[in-house]
């Protein structure tokens, strides 16, 4: 399944497309903010200067916009502006919706809504100022407010149509404190560290790890690591061989030493074969000195020693692997490598990394597919569309290289500057009329990109089911409802409820449209969840708060439709038996989805089904007799006059 593919990734202290340390996990980037969400942005919030002039237009404009280099804080800020005016839900809008689209929609009032990295379609100023003005309207009509955070201004900042303002990071004495550090001397000792070079992000980590009681010395070392790279690339010592090195580990990152220097052979022979390009058929120092920089404290990179996929099929001691010394110093490197070296450089790169997509197994190209996400990063994303992406997903180079393309937009899910560009590829492959971009579209959205926007993957998912040929459609829904059900359950609740309305909107039975929703509703109560093995409904019915009426009501509309009774039969026998094997007092959720269940079905619906579904138990292989336990909870719920009957599975 492609949801899992991050069991299989170094992804070294999970640093893919970030600056510094910090689990590698991509949140929900639209819909409703999750109150965990605000309070995390709101507890340890140091204002920056521009604030106080940001809440006074906010107040009186009810819409803003906050503009500024990645990295300023731009997002918490926002979220802070509008808790500050409204107690209302908070919504981040989604970024592949235009302007346009923002100025045709309906806002509700007194809710806050973030606009993160809106587009502007291309229009010219005049255009955009008359859709800011028409944005700003419609919020303040429906008493609502409406915070835009961008890298440019939309529009002049000096035209009346919007509040425009600069940002600027907070004061590091602020940070520190926002964070815990105490007293005032360690504070002022702290602050002395920082410069104006060092990254946001960087700044809150070394701020939480001094709030911990790390010692000073000891937090510093994950600062200034952009510093410590461009030195690094300045050196005039520096050879050809350790640039080609750390290169090629911007690919391959966690890579088996050994491995590792055969694909560092080939990049080699490609920027070689390139004339008049710098670099060599052997390393500078010759055979016998190949590895030694790696040994040296100055190099970027370092030998550790890790388990690998392989070794979990083969016990066996962890490998020698190689890593980047910092784990921050991936982001770093692409940005030192996109902006030091030119085509001539980039282009037998590129060549290499087609020939490493084609032939190699799936560890290496999850890691190709890391270091090229984060090219999109650093102004190459017009480069890895053009040179991988539009032809991978086309099906140009094979069926391994069409399935990396797919992992590339999912690790340019991990940042949030690439985020809204992988959504919007995504989105575009969905309406292509090459059929395998259809599909590959498919993967993106049931994987880590659905992940991050469940509401637009669900809606572009169920697009692909009722096109010509739909090339999975329905398992893609499927495969998202299961990757969100293993990690939040919350966000899992989005593809019932639009099962829920789908079914309800279309009653009418035995028609083409009911039938397809169907079959796509028992496709998501049937999907199995991977590290269970069990249906992914079953888990989801276990959490705390479980949807046990938007379950009924799916089973019972399926139920109800004679086509696909059997199928809806096998589905609850499937996830009742999931639940009396994981749960410890299975009884209790099993006899609140029954109760559920029995107010859903239509009252002359209870004999037929409690009849059918007695039948099939009996047809099913059950060593463990989980039938009878199932059948005496659903059978007392449904006819609680009936004295419970057993029945011997077979």
């Amino acid at each position: 399944m492609f949801q899992a593919f991050l069991g299989s990734v170094y992804a070294q202290n999970g640093t893919i497309g970030i600056s510094g340390g910090g689990q590698a996990r991509s949140r929900r980037a639209s819909g409703k903010v999750p109150p965990a969400v605000i309070d995390a942005a709101v507890n340890r919030y140091a204002p920056p200067p521009s604030h106080a002039r940001a809440l006074t237009a906010l107040r009186e404009n009810r819409v803003i916009a906050l503009y500024g280099a990645p990295g300023l804080g731009k997002r918490t800020s926002a979220v802070n502006l509008l808790r500050s005016v409204t107690d209302g839900p908070l919504v981040t809008l989604s970024p592949a919706d235009p302007l346009d689209w923002l100025a045709q929609r309906e806002y509700t009032g007194n809710a806050g809504y973030l606009a993160c990295g809106p587009v502007n379609s291309g229009e010219h100023a005049e255009l955009t100022d008359f859709t800011l003005g028409e944005i700003t309207r419609r919020v303040q009509e429906a008493g609502a407010y409406l915070v835009f955070t961008v890298a440019a201004p939309l529009t002049d900042p000096r035209s009346t149509t919007m509040p425009h303002i600069a940002w600027s990071a907070p004061p590091h004495e602020d940070v520190l404190r926002a964070h815990g550090v105490a007293p005032e001397d360690r504070v002022a000792t702290a602050a002395r560290e920082l410069t104006s070079v060092h990254d946001l992000g960087d700044i809150v980590r070394f701020a939480e790890r001094l709030a911990q009681g790390v010692p000073l010395e000891e937090a510093r070392e994950g600062l200034d690591l952009s510093g410590r790279v461009t030195a690094w690339f300045e050196d005039d010592a520096r050879t050809d061989d350790e640039i080609l090195e750390v290169t090629a580990l911007l690919f391959m990152a966690g890579m088996p030493e050994r491995r590792f220097e055969a694909h560092l052979a080939r990049l080699r022979e490609h920027i070689s074969s390139t004339a008049g390009e710098p670099g060599e058929s052997a390393p500078a120092g010759g055979v016998l000195s190949a590895r030694r920089p790696r040994r040296d404290e100055a190099s970027l990179v370092k030998v550790t020693h890790l388990m690998t996929e392989m070794d979990i099929d083969v016990p066996g001691p962890p490998r020698r692997c190689l890593v980047f010394r910092e784990p921050g110093y991936r982001h770093h490197v692409a940005a030192e490598l996109c902006g030091q070296f030119d085509d001539r450089f980039w282009q037998p790169v590129f060549a290499w990394l087609l020939e490493t997509a084609r032939t190699s197994g799936l560890e290496t190209r999850l890691q190709v597919a890391a270091g090229l996400a984060l090219l999109c990063g650093h102004d190459s994303f017009d480069a890895v569309r053009e040179v991988f992406l539009q032809p991978w997903s086309a099906g140009e180079h094979g069926p391994r290289a069409w399935e990396t393309s797919i992992y590339v937009l999912w690790h340019m899910c991990f940042d949030e500057a690439t985020a809204p560009r992988a959504l919007r590829t995504a989105i575009r492959w969905s309406r292509s009329g090459v059929a395998l971009r259809r599909k590959a579209a498919a993967g993106a959205f049931q994987g880590e990109l659905g992940l991050r926007y469940p509401a637009e993957a669900l809606g572009q998912l169920w697009r692909l089911t009722e096109s010509a040929p739909p090339y999975g459609g329905r398992e893609a829904v499927a495969a998202l409802y299961a990757s969100l059900v293993s990690v939040t359950d919350r966000d899992a609740r989005i593809v019932l409820d639009d099962l829920e309305m789908r079914l309800r909107r279309d009653p009418r039975p035995g028609s083409p449209r009911l039938l397809r929703t169907l079959h796509v509703a028992l496709a998501v109560l049937s999907v199995r969840d991977e590290t269970t093995g069990h249906p992914a409904a079953a888990r989801h019915l276990m959490t705390p708060g479980a949807p046990l009426e938007l379950l009924a009501k799916i089973w019972s509309a399926a139920i109800v439709n004679r086509p696909v009774r059997a199928a809806a039969f096998a589905s609850l026998y499937d996830v009742l038996h999931a639940v009396s094997v994981l749960s410890p007092s299975p009884e209790e959720p099993l006899r609140s989805l029954a109760e559920s269940l029995a107010g859903d079905l239509p009252r002359h619906e209870h004999e037929p089904f409690t009849r059918g579904f007695e039948q099939y138990a009996g047809h099913r292989r059950d060593p463990q007799g989980t039938g009878r336990l199932l059948l005496t909870i659903l059978l007392s719920i449904f006819d609680p006059t009936s004295r419970p009957r057993t029945v011997e599975s077979r």
